[in-house]
């Protein structure tokens, strides 16, 4: 899809849609201060999904686009967002400023729920790569071999004492051994 540009608008068009980058780690301190201070709309999706965090399992909220956030604004409010806290830069293409379609924010938004949270279910499937969170392999990194949902058990492969062991294990006691669930 070809994303129009800002100055190809016609005139009496209300705001529109950018893609601005913040700096890392503070897009929701960008997204509060661009509110608070100067009234401007943003969009910030968010993904909810089940993380190994200092050996425990812990559902985490994360940017879908690390870095990324949408802003609603006309061209006289760029100046004025692109020296806002946290914002590093407003995405350009040949030097023009992109326009995000307002049919793109809603599909966005359309799959989001409160507070812009997108929920990320764990699907394994044979040959992900994946962590025993709990039980005697607690720490273990392993390959799907077999996920059998009927029985919710999951037949996976670790290397035990430099042997190949396929081990059978409940589902729950498994995570995906990814960083970002959309990373794949």
């Amino acid at each position: 899809m070809i994303l129009p540009l800002l100055e190809d608008r016609k005139e009496g068009d209300n705001a529109q849609w950018l893609c601005l980058q913040s700096q890392p780690k503070h897009e929701m301190i960008s997204v509060a201060c661009m509110a608070k201070q100067y009234g401007v709309e943003n969009f910030l999706p968010k993904i909810r999904f089940k993380k190994l965090v200092r050996s425990k399992v812990v559902w985490v909220t994360e940017p879908l686009f690390p870095r990324y956030f949408f802003a609603r604004v006309t061209p006289e409010m760029i100046p004025m967002i692109r020296s806002a806290h946290g914002v590093s830069s407003v995405l350009r293409f040949g030097g023009k400023y992109a326009v995000v379609d307002e049919s793109i924010i809603c599909e966005l938004k359309h799959y989001t729920v409160d507070n812009e949270v997108i929920e990320v279910e764990d699907i394994l499937g044979e040959g992900d790569q994946v962590v025993v969170t709990e039980g005697p392999f607690h720490g273990v990194s392993a390959l799907v071999k077999q996920v059998m949902p009927a029985k919710d058990r999951v037949k996976i492969l670790i290397d035990l004492l430099g042997q190949k062991t396929e081990v059978l294990v409940k589902r729950s006691a498994l995570l995906r051994d990814v960083a970002h669930p959309l990373a794949d």
